[in-house]
């Protein structure tokens, strides 16, 4: 029944990128079905779960590992699932559902896994955290994204940026090519290759394929050696 409703929404909406909720369940995990259970093997069946239904012919999706942003979270921060729960807990007061930095760390994966960029650009913060908890949040988000990038098949609809060489340059296989600094359209950038003159800058490409469907990159740096060398061999030709 899923592959059934995928296909129905794919057939409607051929650009469209279905996401799986690859999160978490109850604190503790469900021993008296899984002896031994616990909250990291529970939130790894789950992503193995998504991982399987995801091989299928056919399917192919995105998975969006907000279980093992927690996971990360828990790793780095044990208060965080500590009873008895408070505001800035990951789970609720049942143990299950969210609470309001629960909610707000699965926030973050979802918006890196959608737009391919990290929430720490964000302007906005949550009401409810401390700026230090709020960054935390959103680098620990940003990470699983950056660490797990072929377990949550985003590779299948983004753009690879080599960085080999300055120019830097992306597959010639689209119809349209939008370079970007930072946040920034840049002017007259509409080529598979870019030359990147801004260590401190980063650079991603929109492209659109022959569908019409839009794909994002992954921000990319050079390191100013490799910017340099690039002038200096410029400066040599002249």
């Amino acid at each position: 029944n899923n592959i059934k409703f995928q296909d129905s929404i794919k057939k409607m909406i051929p650009c469209v990128r279905i996401i799986y909720f690859a999160g978490w369940e109850q604190e503790g995990g469900v021993p008296t079905l899984f002896p031994g259970d616990n909250t990291e093997k529970m939130i790894g069946r789950i992503l193995t779960n998504y991982k399987y239904l995801n091989d299928q012919p056919g399917v192919h999706n995105i998975i969006a590992p907000i279980g093992v942003a927690w996971l990360s979270a828990m790793a780095q921060r044990p208060e965080l699932a500590r009873k008895p729960y408070h505001n800035e807990s990951l789970y609720a007061a049942d143990g299950r559902h969210p609470g309001w930095t629960g909610s707000y760390l699965a926030a973050c994966v979802l918006f890196a896994t959608i737009f391919h960029q990290s929430p720490l650009y964000l302007q906005n913060r949550s009401t409810f955290a401390k700026q230090e908890s709020d960054t935390f949040v959103k680098k620990i988000a940003w990470k699983t994204i950056s660490d797990n990038y072929e377990i949550t098949n985003i590779s299948s609809v983004t753009p690879e940026i080599s960085t080999d060489a300055n120019p830097v340059s992306t597959p010639d296989i689209y119809a349209k090519y939008q370079w970007f600094k930072d946040s920034a359209p840049i002017a007259g950038a509409n080529n598979f290759k870019y030359l990147i003159t801004d260590e401190q800058a980063s650079y991603w490409v929109e492209t659109i394929d022959s569908k019409g469907c839009v794909h994002w990159s992954f921000p990319v740096n050079l390191p100013q050696t490799m910017i340099r060398e690039k002038q200096e061999i410029e400066q040599d030709g002249h």
